[in-house]
């Protein structure tokens, strides 16, 4: 599988850069977040920055640089201001053409042309290819494009944002998420609380680029029962189910989404290094439909308690990481990994990823 090396390896990172991470289709933020013209937020997609803008209520993404002498043209991680250089004022236009002369009349504008992003949105989340991508949007989603468009636009309000900088390679990080082995040895305070032991899978699907699935929870108290009663009452959740259960998406390569019929965490990662991975986490509750004093003093009492169980997990996930990837940095260059009978969805993001670098 794959090789020992390419968890630390330099080449390895720049040809994931370039055969993964910039020639397909990446999700970076909601369409919510741009919401007014000349919105902007800045993304690090495959090493290179990408800067998507509201012009008119129209979304663009550009790579974050000014062709004339190579200044970024946005600083910040969000804000609202024109497409402009800071260096000499060259003002860009959503076709990423200059439309203003500060360099004199006889300079060459035409030839300024900001290097444009492939973009397009499944519901809510909108996604980016810096190469123009051998399939659609819909085509790479394939069967989890209705999914992803369901669920968000079934989300109401952001209740937390955090970002963690963890000591590991993504694929590490990526590995860890999808293993259901480690429940209850890393989490035996938080995520193994909620799940029954041993795991009950509900059901599974893993078609090359995804994960999903579901696991039975625990046997819901009255009071836990009561909760539910009250988000199906108040709040669009058309991706609750019936049962008590965890459910688990894995977008090849870098995100997931999980919840537990409430509140839905999106995380997503973001390979900076060989050695590092930035992890941004993102929780939304569920879209409501009616909002009245029982709803406000349900969120209150509830959304606190997620807020934290989701906190410590994240910490604990990763903690062993980062243990993990000191232990591949000391470990023989020869050594391969032995793969155990739960280990089978690391073993398909293994066939996937090497598929891609092929």
């Amino acid at each position: 599988m794959i090789p020992i090396e390419y968890y630390f390896d330099d080449k390895i990172f720049v040809i994931e850069n370039e055969k993964i991470f910039q020639s397909n289709w990446q999700p970076l933020c909601f369409k919510g977040d741009l919401p007014n013209n000349n919105d902007f937020a800045i993304f690090r997609v495959g090493g290179v920055e990408v800067v998507i803008q509201n012009f008119q209520g129209l979304i663009k993404a550009f790579s974050n640089v000014c062709p004339h002498r190579f200044s970024c043209l946005q600083s910040g991680r969000m804000g609202n201001r024109v497409l402009q250089c800071p260096y000499h004022r060259l003002q860009f236009n959503h076709f990423g053409e200059s439309i203003n002369k500060p360099l004199g009349e006889d300079y060459p504008y035409t030839q300024l042309k900001l290097y444009e992003w492939h973009i397009d949105v499944c519901g809510q989340l909108v996604f980016v290819s810096f190469n123009k991508p051998s399939k659609s949007l819909k085509e790479y989603l394939g069967a989890c494009f209705v999914y992803i468009e369901n669920i968000t636009n079934s989300i109401g309000e952001e209740i937390f944002v955090e970002e963690q900088l963890i000591e590991a390679n993504w694929k590490l990080v990526i590995q860890n998420t999808i293993e259901f082995d480690h429940a209850f040895s890393v989490h035996p305070k938080t995520f193994a609380e909620l799940v029954q032991k041993p795991l009950e899978i509900l059901d599974l699907e893993a078609p090359s680029p995804l994960i999903h699935y579901r696991t039975r929870c625990k046997n819901l108290s009255r009071e836990e029962r009561f909760t539910q009663k009250i988000f199906k009452q108040f709040c669009n959740t058309t991706y609750f189910s019936d049962y008590p259960c965890y459910e688990h998406f894995y977008l090849f390569p870098l995100l997931t989404v999980g919840h537990c019929n409430g509140p839905v965490s999106f995380f997503r990662y973001t390979p900076i290094s060989p050695s590092q991975t930035l992890l941004q986490i993102r929780v939304w509750s569920p879209k409501a439909v009616v909002e009245n004093e029982d709803y406000a003093k349900l969120t209150l009492k509830l959304f606190p308690s997620i807020v934290d169980f989701i906190k410590k997990l994240s910490l604990e996930d990763k903690e062993i990481c980062e243990a993990v990837f000191r232990g591949v940095m000391s470990a023989p260059k020869d050594m391969k990994m032995i793969f155990s009978k739960g280990d089978f969805l690391i073993e398909k993001f293994q066939e996937s990823y090497l598929s891609f670098m092929k």
